[in-house]
């Protein structure tokens, strides 16, 4: 059975072979200088914790609610990506060389990117995120008004693949049009806060065959710096509420297209993001040969709603 938007997904943290892309420049991180820098913009609530304690009258250090939400949940993790692995995956996802990777210290935390900094998650590069983060993308995640990575992967599969269904029937991957058939809601499971799920709206399931929820993938966490030529089009701070969006705008289809054209076919989504259709959607700027047109790509992914 398919799992909806919302599942996530958990690979091997090992990166392909291949030398076909230069790797980026990869540091590790300042340490306290740059954590200090980043605690002074974050909210008090966040920026507080295991910073500052209220003592009770044993003078024991009591942590307040959100402190211990924070610091007890996967939030609260140091990362267990290493030098070798970010080599297998800049040349498997193909970042460019100007991107600049930063390897976090022990104590650093995912919710605090370092200036020019976002964080990233290795699963949502498995999804398909790819660098630079294509404007239909950004779009998208800018005004959900989160952090890339704060979107579960599978969230991610259901950006990349509405954009891509979109073009394939020549039309605008617009917010409307995105918002018309999916939700973002935040993960009631414990220790879970501060991540986001998209899901599709009732009887608007049109992608399919989304990994199912394995493992643990919280601490696959890296920074990736921007070019400093070129800043990040999304959104940098993580938030901590659910975001409210208003849009009543109507969509660009007509009122034929969902059940007779959309809703016509299942998407396998595994097949829908492959680098060759990423980039014929141009949402990758991977430096491969593609053998085909993009109709035809999406032509061998598509197959008819068993009825």
């Amino acid at each position: 059975m398919s799992s909806s938007c919302s599942s996530t997904d958990t690979s091997s943290d090992e990166g392909s072979s291949s030398t076909h892309h230069t790797s980026p420049s990869i540091r590790e991180s300042g340490g306290a200088s740059d954590v200090a820098e980043v605690s002074s913009r974050l909210p008090r609530s966040v920026a507080d914790v295991g910073t500052s304690r209220a003592s009770n009258k044993s003078g024991r250090a009591k942590a307040s609610t959100s402190q211990v939400l924070v610091k007890e949940g996967p939030l609260a993790t140091d990362s267990s990506v290493n030098d070798k692995i970010i080599r297998g995956l800049v040349n498997k996802y193909l970042i460019p060389d100007n991107y600049r990777i930063v390897l976090p210290r022990p104590g650093q935390r995912m919710y605090q990117p370092l200036p020019n900094c976002i964080t990233v998650h290795i699963p949502i590069l498995e999804a398909g995120l790819r660098f630079p983060i294509a404007d239909e993308v950004a779009n998208i995640i800018r005004i959900l008004g989160v952090s890339p990575t704060q979107l579960v992967p599978n969230s991610i599969r259901c950006i990349l693949g509405f954009i891509i269904m979109m073009k394939y029937f020549d039309l605008e991957p617009s917010f409307t049009n995105f918002w018309t058939l999916f939700n973002i809601n935040t993960s009631t499971r414990s220790g879970s806060r501060g991540f986001f799920y998209v899901t599709a709206r009732n009887h608007l399931k049109f992608l399919d065959k989304f990994p199912e929820t394995h493992g643990v993938w919280k601490k696959k966490w890296f920074y990736i710096e921007a070019p400093t030529n070129s800043p990040w089009n999304v959104p940098r701070e993580w938030r901590f509420d659910k975001p409210s969006i208003s849009n009543d705008d109507e969509p660009s289809w007509d009122a034929h297209f969902i059940n007779d054209y959309l809703m016509d076919h299942n998407y396998d989504i595994n097949k829908l993001l492959s680098e060759e259709i990423l980039k014929l959607a141009g949402l990758s700027q991977a430096p491969i040969q593609t053998s085909s047109n993009f109709d035809n790509n999406l032509f061998v992914v598509i197959y008819r709603r068993p009825y």
